[in-house]
């Protein structure tokens, strides 16, 4: 009978039925032999974290991970997730322990869960970057990239690049980022991100020469707002690192006005974005009292 339901819950996770599975809760909790129980947990986390309609989901999904995780590591599959969600929500110090504890045994994991590298990769690059080691983040989002660009993973080469050219914009490396942003295709559902690496290029650019245009980067910044506006749930930090450095570069400009209105907008994406309330919220649920609630 546990085989059976893990099977269903399995399959159901294939064809992504996420509220399938959640209807299924209540009898994960009678699965007895640790490996399966471990399975339903780490299923059930997948359904919270890909339906996440509130703090509750986010939350629950890293929890049901760590009670999976003491149960069986299921050939890598649960400790990677774990770190990935970890990052994700912006605890970075224990997600980065537990991904590169994971590179470490990479050898001992299952080929699905090995296949997973790349996005292993960025998610450390992820929060390098977002700690401010630009350095760290650009050799993980360097590494990461080969590595969706050999598997033929056309979305997730376009987004680490879009990430790496921002890195190296950051630190100056201007030839580099040139390189890459080269290779990013336009027109694409994730422009917004082309348009917001193309942003920190030509600022850099700015930085670098005195009598550089700005007006050219304020310009694709503007643009990539707009594109970033219709995917605001999906990545707030992205908009409000954008409205950051485009009031920075209209202070540059001697637009105070301007700046002003950047400003308000980012403070609006940290206040306002569902998905940055939803991050907030799942890690208070996460650290109450300093002590994480259980699942």
């Amino acid at each position: 009978m546990s085989h059976a339901l893990i099977t269903h819950m399995r399959q159901l996770a294939k064809q992504h039925d996420w509220t399938g599975l959640l209807a299924l809760e209540s009898d994960t909790y009678s699965l007895t032999e640790p490996k399966d129980r471990a399975w339903g947990l780490h299923l059930l986390g997948c359904a919270h974290w890909n339906l996440s309609r509130d703090a509750f989901d986010l939350s629950q999904a890293v929890r049901y991970a760590r009670a999976a995780v003491k149960l069986d590591f299921l050939g890598g599959r649960v400790p990677k997730v774990l770190g990935i969600r970890l990052v994700t929500l912006g605890k970075y110090t224990e997600g980065r322990r537990i991904l590169q504890d994971w590179l470490s045994h990479f050898t001992m994991w299952e080929p699905e869960a090995q296949a997973d590298l790349p996005h292993v990769q960025y998610s450390l690059g992820y929060a390098a970057r977002y700690e401010g080691h630009f350095r760290q983040a650009q050799l993980w989002y360097a590494t990461a990239l080969a590595e969706f660009s050999q598997a033929g993973n056309t979305e997730w080469t376009i987004l680490t690049s879009c990430a790496l050219v921002q890195v190296e914009a950051r630190m100056g490396l201007i030839d580099q980022a040139k390189a890459v942003f080269a290779t990013i295709p336009e027109g694409t559902e994730h422009e917004g991100y082309r348009l917001k690496a193309m942003t920190e290029l030509l600022a850099a650019m700015a930085r670098r020469h005195e009598d550089f245009d700005i007006s050219e980067a304020l310009a694709a910044g503007e643009a990539a707002s707009s594109a970033l506006f219709a995917h605001n749930d999906d990545d707030p930090w992205e908009l409000a690192e954008l409205h950051l450095l485009l009031a920075d570069l209209q202070f540059q400009a001697g637009n105070y006005a301007e700046k002003e209105v950047h400003l308000a907008l980012a403070m609006d994406v940290f206040r306002l974005s569902p998905r940055q309330d939803l991050y907030k919220a799942a890690c208070l649920l996460l650290d109450h009292d300093g002590k994480e609630v259980p699942a």
